[in-house]
């Protein structure tokens, strides 16, 4: 089958000051008119059919064989100009220059495509898609840069990708991917990255062309398009585990946590010799707020040859800050400490080292003792801050709490009349422990005790309770949540009657002092955050262990401060009403979906 010519685009005809519809019968009888009786006429149809442009192109393809001789010599003498991408509103210079364009040197030929451009501006949009669909290498890649600084309309790109269904040639394949960046979808894409034509270096742009898109609707939340696209670019691009990632996030939003921990895991599978991809996966998923597959992905980096080189520094320096921020101070002390050693023998090999950790061998130290202080339960003063207390009116801190599926004192009520308050930690952070991880709470009748399951198998320790009344209300907390269940005693049938879910905004009002503060900065938890920000609010689906607030600034006198204060989120709750106390409290770490 012929791959259609890039320059059937009726819409770039118009803008040339071509015809807008080319009526197959008008064209038919144009073709008839080339072997007329008078001159006229056959030079009229021949006008005719060249303004017509490339949806004549085919019928004067059969016309150049015809039997008649007139019409054959005069269809060859159009279709010669078309396939040039010769227009009628050129200056007939101009029009002779390209009819001979292809036996000049390629300095004459760009001499020839500038003068075109400066003359006729978009008018000589047709030449260059035909030089691009030639492929030759001493213009066809100027083409395409003179195209792109003409700044084409969407239109023309949309255009491009509908007609050029195959590309014939890298310069064809090239034009299609730099469309399908500008107004393409997953799909059109697709069909691109499957051409045998396409560089490696416009693939990886595409690709991440892709990607950004449908980051994009991750934010947008819209999980269902994100799914789709994902599936047909990650059969697309086999080797790409990001696709899959984003394919897992969204399965995961959509309620699939089984499919979703098998495109996580087959994902991590992907590029076993290879250590750029899982840089790359690490990195999305960071920016994605997926913490605890981006750890896996920088584990995975650390047992790929060669050791030690700039990769693994990087995961120790990304681990280090993950495991920080899930408060597992001494695993990100331990962290910090094999980026230094990296980094020094980096150093002692005639490297600074500083480009690779963004911090010098002092500064990677500093944070790997804070994080061994932080470990042990302790905090040194930094040098040159000024450590908050407990009693410091330079900051007003509030949180508030609001319950979903209820009121903040109908939870309390509830969990008042609770027999029970089963404490679980669960990994990832975030996961709803009976709704994603599908799990369920069972009692045994005999041994007295209560146990959560996980694919029906104990995933707690279990918590004794000898039941006395025929119904019984137990509560089970994980993070910001309270699941209340209903059990029978008889049968030790559970059923969940009630949940609750804690959301959380933390407000705080600096004094009039620090809001003089100079060229100041605010962090919260390693994050950025402005007065007004913070006077505003901050959302928390779930209270970490401390709040860790720093403000950096210059004072009045211009001198440098540094205000640092520890906040606990506990003594900050608003009218905190415990609830009851576990019988022998535990604390339990569901593993799920995270390899070890």
């Amino acid at each position: 089958m012929k791959t259609p010519t890039l320059l059937a685009i009726v819409s770039l005809l118009v803008a040339c000051g071509g015809i807008a519809v080319a009526n197959t019968n008008t064209i038919a009888a144009l073709i008839l008119k080339l072997g007329a009786n008078t001159f006229q006429e056959r030079k009229d149809a021949m006008n005719a059919l060249w303004e017509t442009g490339q949806p004549a192109r085919q019928a004067l393809e059969q016309a150049a064989a015809s039997s008649d001789p007139e019409i054959r010599m005069n269809a060859r003498s159009v279709l010669n100009d078309i396939k040039h991408g010769v227009r009628p509103s050129w200056p007939e210079a101009l029009r002779q220059q390209v009819r001979g364009y292809d036996a000049m040197s390629a300095q004459n030929k760009q001499g020839v495509m500038d003068r075109l451009i400066q003359a006729v501006g978009s008018g000589a949009i047709p030449f260059l898609l035909m030089r691009i669909e030639k492929g030759a290498s001493d213009d066809a890649g100027i083409a395409i840069d003179k195209l792109k600084q003409m700044e084409a309309g969407d239109a023309l790109w949309r255009e491009i990708i509908e007609t050029v269904i195959q590309p014939a040639n890298t310069y064809q394949a090239r034009l299609v991917a730099l469309a399908c960046q500008e107004v393409g979808s997953p799909a059109d894409s697709v069909r691109v990255l499957a051409s045998p034509h396409l560089e490696a270096n416009m693939k990886a742009q595409l690709v991440n062309a892709c990607l950004k898109q449908m980051q994009d609707l991750v934010e947008k939340d819209d999980y269902k398009q994100v799914a789709e696209d994902a599936a047909i670019l990650a059969e697309a691009v086999s080797t790409e585990a990001r696709f899959l990632y984003l394919q897992a996030i969204a399965t995961r939003k959509l309620e699939q946590p089984d499919q979703a921990r098998k495109l996580e895991d087959a994902a991590l599978a992907l590029n076993a010799d290879s250590e750029s991809p899982h840089y790359q996966a690490g990195e999305m998923l960071g920016k994605l707020g997926r913490p605890d597959l981006a750890e896996r992905e920088w584990l995975r980096i650390l047992e790929i040859p060669p050791r030690d080189d700039v990769y693994d520094i990087n995961a120790h320096l990304r681990l280090a800050k993950i495991r920080s921020a899930d408060h597992r101070h001494a695993g990100s002390a331990t962290s910090f400490e094999s980026a230094l050693k990296l980094y020094q023998a980096a150093r002692d090999k005639g490297g600074s080292g500083y480009g690779i950790v963004g911090t010098s061998a002092e500064g990677l130290a500093q944070m790997a003792e804070r994080q061994r202080n932080k470990a042990a339960g302790g905090c040194k003063k930094a040098k040159g801050a000024i450590e908050g207390d407990p009693v410091d009116d330079r900051i007003r801190a509030r949180l508030d709490v609001s319950v979903k599926n209820g009121t903040l004192a109908e939870m309390q009520q509830t969990l008042k009349t609770a027999a029970m308050t089963m404490s679980v930690r669960v990994q990832p952070l975030g996961v709803r422990v009976f709704r994603d991880a599908k799990a369920r709470l069972a009692y045994d009748t005999v041994k007295q005790e209560f146990n959560i399951l996980l694919n029906d198998q104990p995933c707690t320790k279990p918590y004794p309770l000898k039941l006395t009344e025929r119904k019984t209300t137990v509560a089970v907390k994980t993070l910001d949540m309270y699941y209340i269940h209903e059990v029978l005693r008889e049968t030790g049938e559970a059923t969940q009657i009630a949940a609750f879910e804690k959301d959380y905004v933390l407000r705080i009002e600096p004094s009039p002092e620090l809001q003089t503060w100079d060229q100041h900065t605010i962090t919260l938890n390693g994050k950025t955050h402005t007065w007004e920000a913070l006077n505003k609010g901050i959302p928390f689906d779930y209270l970490p262990e401390t709040f860790e607030l720093r403000i950096e600034g210059l004072d009045a006198t211009g001198e440098r401060q540094i205000l640092q204060r520890t906040l606990d989120p506990a003594a900050l709750e608003a009218n905190p009403q415990p609830a009851p106390a576990p019988t022998e409290p535990t604390a339990v770490r569901i593993q799920i979906g995270i390899e070890h």
